[in-house]
């Protein structure tokens, strides 16, 4: 059975499938576990070994009832209702499970779903502090839940988030709102830094922000990946705009061009310390090894586009 997919393309929402379908126990070689979903069927096989690899026994599966009480709490962030609760446990159906999780990621939930997601997805991009004033909460949370609503495709949401342009605040006298901005919009000061940290960790699963200064010691991350990976952010600026007090009204995203470090946009270069105090140049280079044009000129794309 294809359990529809709200914003769950990514593996956000695989692992959430998983977890939920699993029932508590994930046992790969029974099909009733991933209900003929491959990508769940993997998620579930991964956790299984590991539990073997760390002789761990899982616990015994949740009831139905705890269950229920888990999947209305992961998809939609709160308890079912009595009635919802009755309906699931009366339901004799094999496939009650997956049915459930579809109900809840259709359109009668859809109020529901957008809200609980905007809670989690507003602290994953931009944190928990609300003094801020780099950020507009308000504006970041309108924006993801129109995205949730409208169930936005996964890589869509990924390229909007990382691509945005404009104001991060919908108030009076702001023109060219657009709430995607407010995830970058506190974290490009030092050349961007904290956004090329954050979009790894976020969008790639991956801890870079370490070898910022130098290789990581733990994994195969190098000190020249993040400042490559970091070039990519060189064509973007924050700009505040106060209103009459010093107080900040908005922050406009703006595409420029990056002359580079050097002072050449043809060769837009940064430069890096190693741990030893020599200096090295690095260029935009995506996580895979694959290089784009030096130059600084917008809109900096590649062949295929």
């Amino acid at each position: 059975m294809q359990v529809q997919q709200r914003l769950l393309s990514g593996a956000v929402g695989l692992c959430l499938l998983a977890s939920v379908l699993g029932g508590g126990v994930v046992s790969a070689a029974n099909d009733d576990d991933h209900f003929g979903i491959p990508q769940v069927k993997f998620i579930n096989e991964q956790i299984a070994a590991g539990w073997a690899d760390a002789s761990l026994q899982p616990t015994a599966a949740a009831t139905e009832g705890e269950w229920c009480r888990r999947v209305f709490l992961d998809c939609i962030g709160r308890i079912p209702t009595a009635d919802e609760l009755k309906r699931f446990l009366a339901d004799s159906s094999p496939t009650k499970k997956a049915d459930l999780v579809t109900r809840l990621l259709g359109e009668d939930y859809v109020d529901e779903y957008a809200r609980n997601w905007t809670d989690v997805w507003t602290s994953v991009l931009i944190g928990r502090d609300v003094e801020n004033d780099n950020v507009n909460r308000p504006g970041m949370r309108q924006w993801l839940r129109r995205a949730f609503s409208k169930n936005m495709p996964y890589d869509r949401f990924m390229e909007e988030l990382v691509t945005a342009s404009g104001a991060n605040a919908n108030k009076d006298g702001v023109e060219g709102f657009n709430g995607a901005t407010n995830f970058l919009s506190g974290k490009m000061e030092e050349g961007g830094v904290q956004a090329a940290a954050k979009t790894a960790q976020i969008f790639l699963g991956l801890q870079v922000q370490c070898t910022q200064c130098h290789n990581h010691p733990f994994n195969k991350g190098k000190q020249n990946q993040f400042w490559e990976f970091n070039a990519f952010f060189r064509q973007t600026r924050a700009l505040r705009k106060y209103e009459q007090t010093m107080d900040i009204q908005s922050i406009e995203m703006v595409d420029e061009d990056f002359a580079g470090e050097g002072g050449d946009p043809e060769e837009a270069e940064l430069f890096y310390e190693l741990r030893n105090g020599l200096k090295k140049v690095a260029y935009p280079v995506f996580i895979d090894g694959t290089e784009i044009s030096k130059n600084g000129y917008l809109p900096g794309r590649t062949e295929d586009g």
